[in-house]
């Protein structure tokens, strides 16, 4: 698979959909690239000032997130809408209104990525500017080509499998009463195959995400959860490391609210529900423990042979769909520690955690 960022990614072959916690599987190997912002001249105003004074009514500009989504793709039907962060400084090429702005990385160690989302092994995180043309309605740009890791059907990976690039079309929204600035829009990513990974299996594709984003810390943390979204994950730790590699998205399915106040609940993977509670940080959940499937030595299945545990942390707004509902992100953990019957069936203890990315059931750009 590719690396994500700004830079397009490679999504495996085939798709497998987790429908539960025990059936967990790496699905796409991702390398979200980024670059922080570079150090104004002294005397100017530096693109890394708040939101508040840096983004105008008429343009974007300054520090931003964006979090991208994927709609469709070329050459299979897309059920696991995986989504990813991309944090940019827009700098205008004018002093006042809307003009051609540049895509600086904004993220970590000069890359596009929160820190919170690891490089995936076999991609190279993309660090070099954007430039976006403003043609009177949107704006419009190419990332630099660029190459990524490709998995294969098989799960294998293939590292500099593929040579993509990134076109991008977004739209700017003034802010609005409550409502801060904010883009929306499509990022088409276009794969092609290098001669020794097509004969691995690696094969060309198109592929569109939808993106929204708003300028970074605009929206309040207060913010609250409401309805279904599509959830996935960017691990950062596995265990054992053979169930995801440091990087890997996660399909986790779909994970809803209910209730309202001090009543809400979230229910994620284990299909419990569990109180929402706020912190500083966001909100956080620990649902009920949960039977679950195992999977033993053997490579068989253990009917709920592990109780089950999953952990929502610091859940907290970070952008805005086209329409303007909030994507949220934080930390989410899942155990599987085997029970009685896991242990005699040879079940081990299974952990995942990853930054999780909750954006709202079937939002388009």
């Amino acid at each position: 698979m590719s690396g994500r960022g700004p830079e397009p990614r490679a999504l495996s072959g085939r798709r497998t959909r987790l429908l539960a916690a025990g059936a967990l599987a790496p699905l796409l190997a991702t390398a979200l690239a980024g670059c922080s912002g570079s150090t104004p001249a002294a005397g100017s105003d530096p693109p890394s000032a708040s939101p508040s004074t840096r983004t105008a009514d008429a343009r974007p500009e300054g520090r931003w997130t964006l979090v991208a989504w994927t709609v469709k793709r070329s050459d299979l039907t897309v059920e696991q809408r995986m989504a990813r962060t991309i944090l940019g400084v827009l700098t205008p090429g004018c002093a006042s209104g809307p003009c051609d702005l540049t895509m600086a990385p904004g993220g970590n160690n000069g890359t596009f990525r929160e820190a919170e989302a690891p490089v995936a092994e076999g991609s190279t995180p993309a660090t070099a500017p954007i430039d976006l043309a403003w043609d009177g309605k949107a704006y419009s740009g190419q990332s630099p080509e660029r190459k990524s890791s490709c998995l294969t059907k098989e799960g294998t990976s293939v590292p500099d499998g593929y040579v993509q690039v990134s076109r991008f079309s977004l739209t700017f929204v003034p802010p609005s009463g409550a409502t801060p600035a904010r883009l929306h829009g499509t990022i088409v990513h276009t794969a092609k195959g290098t001669p020794a990974s097509r004969a691995k299996g690696c094969t060309d594709f198109v592929e569109t995400e939808a993106v929204g984003g708003v300028p970074t810390g605009s929206l309040p943390v207060t913010t609250p959860l409401s309805g279904s979204y599509d959830a996935s994950m960017t691990t950062t730790a596995a265990k054992p490391k053979s169930v995801a590699s440091i990087g890997s998205v996660l399909w986790l399915g779909t994970m809803s609210t209910s209730g309202t106040g001090s009543n809400q609940t979230i229910t994620g993977l284990t299909k419990q529900p569990g109180p929402i509670t706020s912190s500083p940080a966001g909100w956080a959940s620990t649902p009920p423990v949960s039977p679950n499937d195992c999977r033993a030595v053997s490579g068989s299945t253990v009917p709920k042979g592990a109780d089950a545990q999953e952990t929502f942390e610091a859940l907290h707004a970070v952008a805005l769909t086209g329409d303007a509902k909030p994507i949220f992100a934080g930390t989410w953990k899942d155990r599987l520690n085997p029970n009685a019957a896991g242990l005699k069936g040879t079940c081990s203890l299974t952990a995942y955690e990853g930054r999780l990315l909750l954006v709202p059931e079937g939002a388009g750009p």
